[in-house]
């Protein structure tokens, strides 16, 4: 793999695996990152596309090569064609479902009440909760919690 600045390009992108969206979000966080490392990140459009395509790997490649886009030379802007792989590569939510994940989710006998307080605003985070999130992780707390006392507390 060629080095610039004696700085190894990231992996490429694994688009096999199970968890596609967090390969995306890591490769993309990194390969940000390697642009401002080596100094192309104030460059012009076309060079940005250009050296993501260059290691994003064969696979990805293909997918970018498949994308329809809205005007023509979105295909030769970063920000478009990032836009494009987020697309690609985050699943589609249920938002139902993951509402139900979150509303029926009580706290687990070994779990502590910070542990049960962070599942539930990792939880909350793909239910589309707006600003509702806070008084709804609230309220799950109340009605989720295990201890009877720490319950009464709360209410």
């Amino acid at each position: 793999m060629a080095m610039h600045f004696g700085l190894i390009p990231p992996q490429t992108l694994d688009l096999n695996s199970v968890n596609v969206s967090a390969n995306w979000k890591r490769f993309k966080q990194r390969y940000l990152n390697y642009e401002i490392a080596i100094g192309i990140s104030g460059k012009e459009d076309a060079t940005r596309v250009a050296t993501l395509l260059t290691i994003i790997g064969n696979e990805a490649f293909d997918v970018y090569n498949t994308f329809v886009w809205a005007t023509v030379g979105d295909c030769k802007k970063i920000a478009k064609v990032l836009e494009k792989f987020d697309e690609h590569c985050e699943p589609r939510k249920n938002v139902t479902y993951e509402r139900y994940i979150f509303f029926t989710r009580a706290q687990e006998t070994s779990e502590t009440i910070d542990q049960y307080v962070t599942t539930l605003k990792r939880l909350s985070d793909t239910c589309e909760f707006g600003t509702l999130r806070d008084t709804l992780i609230k309220e799950r707390i109340v009605l989720g919690v295990k201890n009877q006392k720490i319950c009464e507390r709360l209410l």
